[in-house]
């Protein structure tokens, strides 16, 4: 065994026996034995892969105390300053494109980073700018790629373009400040 002790164990899964002829997982690690341990099929399993991949840099890193690990997630273990601790209050709004829907599955949604502007995409091969109020949700503008019905769509980081996914062996990125959509 490699000498790192895991975190998890299940004792009856060492004890268990292991058909080798059974399938073709095991095919490389038939013996002269039928049958093996569990616990003997996890060492040569573990050997096997170190034969081919080597022993990684994570396993032969020391582990982190408990409480240095916590220090670098502080924003995991904190309370949160903006959301409320108990209750969340939602409202439902109207649907970002009840005004000018597609008569076909919508595959994306995605809201501007910083402006009130979302999206709508999908099979009908259209994005569909909105501004976001909730109530209203004016349709902004329809772009639509030939050819290319959309799996997938989001903002960049920036917010100034969306980039568009499909099927397709290529994507489109759309430019939001020349109306664009670019291949």
């Amino acid at each position: 065994s490699s000498g790192i002790n895991a975190e998890y164990g299940d004792e009856e899964e060492g004890e268990r026996e292991v058909e080798l002829r059974a399938g073709n997982i095991t095919k490389k690690l038939k013996s002269e034995q039928a049958t093996i341990t569990g616990k003997q099929l996890e060492e040569r399993l573990r050997s096997q892969f170190t034969k081919i991949h080597g022993t990684p840099n994570w396993a032969t890193r020391p582990k982190l105390q408990q409480s240095a690990l916590l220090a670098t997630t502080g924003s995991l273990t904190q309370t949160s300053k903006t959301l409320p601790t108990k209750k969340l209050s939602i409202t439902r709004c109207k649907n970002l494109n009840f005004r000018k829907s597609a008569n076909c599955v919508t595959k994306s949604l995605n809201f501007h980073p910083s402006a009130t502007v979302g999206f709508v995409a999908g099979f009908s091969k259209s994005l569909d700018l909105f501004e976001v109020d909730g109530e209203n949700n004016r349709h902004l503008h329809r772009h639509h790629f030939l050819n290319f019905p959309i799996d997938c769509a989001r903002f960049t980081t920036s917010g100034a373009e969306v980039i568009l996914g499909s099927k397709r062996p290529y994507f489109y990125s759309f430019d939001l400040a020349k109306c664009m959509g670019v291949k």
